[in-house]
């Protein structure tokens, strides 16, 4: 009995001492910028920076350049104070990413796994905001917040859209006077 009980005890303290590896990855950003952006879900009004664009059939689109209805999101620039902001000033957006096609869309991240003909298109208070491209001026607030809105949808790239995810990774710089 002795025998079984000491196995027993040595079995248990050889598992205890067995440890399994991993890794984390933190990561952040410092910045100097003073003047706080926030993206912004103008319907709930929750700070969120990513925006659902919905789920669809393949056969929603039966051509190149269909789109799906469009999602609004706001950019919230909390304090014009704090941004150096005088009264009637005027800011831009331009957004870059994956190029969707042609330079007019935002493309979505390949792989495994990943929807073909499709893009991600965005829309300022006026039109298309191509990448790399300025928005239309948007006048901000001397102080206080101000919120520039702008929309984005699914747009089909070709005659065939193949199904899978859709991940697009969009950078935005808002153009400060």
């Amino acid at each position: 009995m002795k025998r079984i009980s000491v196995a027993l005890a040595l079995l248990a303290a050889s598992t205890a001492a067995i440890a399994n590896t991993g890794t984390i990855q933190f990561k952040g950003k410092i910045t100097d910028a003073t003047c706080a952006i926030e993206v912004v879900d103008p319907i709930s009004g929750a700070v969120n920076s990513m925006i659902q664009l919905g789920n669809y059939s393949k056969d929603y689109f039966t051509g190149a350049n269909q789109r799906t209805p469009a999602r609004a999101f706001q950019l919230l620039i909390k304090d014009g104070a704090k941004c150096g902001f005088t009264a009637g000033d005027k800011v831009t957006v331009t957004y870059t990413g994956l190029d969707g096609v042609s330079g007019n869309y935002y493309g979505i991240k390949g792989g495994n796994g990943s929807a073909g003909g499709i893009a991600v298109a965005l829309k300022d208070k006026a039109d298309d905001v191509k990448p790399d491209t300025p928005s239309t001026e948007y006048v901000v607030n001397e102080t206080g917040e101000t919120r520039l809105s702008f929309s984005a949808a699914l747009v089909s790239t070709a005659a065939a859209v193949t199904a899978g995810a859709v991940d697009s990774d969009i950078q935005f710089v808002v153009n400060l006077p």
